[in-house]
């Protein structure tokens, strides 16, 4: 969902269903790092608002301090061996010129997260994100913390991962934006470097405003690899084509 979509809530104070298209594209330069570019939009039931975004940004994994590696379990996935997962970008999202409340957003996005393998097959991240943003010119400065657990199920034909989170928005200086979030939704592997991702957004109502929110989302995933194929797909599918 794009920035600027989740201050028009308190704007407009009411239930709201929405639709959340996407498409993100993902460039790994080595076992370290990577580029992702995003193409994001919202579209808001039973009012003229709608909003599409842009974004691009830079990921760095890499170990985490010496006193903490021993807390970790060791086991291979897609990143191996990269258990702390840098992030910074640059995200801008405007609404549409139809838009009863039209808005514009410069966010500069800033993250450090750390993973780890937990019981019963599932990846956990703690992602710490934080959000400077210039809405319509105003500064505002937002902590979003999320859990995020995740697991990977393949059959002969298929492979998708069910992935799931709990976000808190936190609007410093503004604490009649906060907001809670729940996710849940699987990415399904289509071809070598094509995935697609469903999933359900339930956002909680807070006090006055913001007002609840159900948005239903997709998007499309590419990945690419420098010099290579990009997705491992014997590794994922041994004795298949891939086609």
């Amino acid at each position: 969902m794009s920035v600027v979509s989740t201050e028009v809530h308190a704007q407009l104070g009411h239930n709201s269903q929405e639709v959340w298209p996407g498409l993100e594209v993902f460039y790994r330069l080595n076992q370290r790092s990577r580029f992702l570019a995003t193409l994001s939009g919202t579209k808001l039931d039973k009012t003229d608002y709608a909003d599409g975004g842009l974004g691009f940004f830079y990921d760095h994994f890499t170990f985490p301090p010496k006193f903490a590696q021993k807390l970790l379990t060791h086991r291979n996935d897609s990143l191996p061996g990269k258990y702390l997962w840098l992030r910074m970008g640059y995200q801008f999202t405007n609404s549409s010129k139809q838009a009863e409340n039209e808005l514009s957003n410069h966010t500069i996005v800033t993250e450090v997260n750390s993973r780890t393998y937990l019981p019963g097959n599932f990846l956990g991240t703690l992602r710490n994100r934080m959000d400077w943003q210039f809405i319509n010119g105003e500064f505002q400065a937002r902590y979003r913390p999320r859990i995020i657990f995740e697991r990977d199920f393949r059959t002969e034909y298929l492979f998708f991962t069910f992935r799931s989170f709990g976000e808190y928005f936190a609007y410093f200086g503004s604490p009649e934006l906060n907001r809670f979030r729940v996710q849940f939704g699987a990415e399904i592997k289509v071809a070598r470097n094509l995935d697609y991702e469903i999933y359900w957004n339930h956002q909680f109502k807070y006090d006055q405003d913001p007002e609840e929110v159900d948005a239903f989302g997709m998007n499309l995933k590419f990945y690419f690899t420098r010099g290579t194929k990009a997705i491992y797909w014997d590794k994922i599918f041994p004795n298949k084509s891939g086609n």
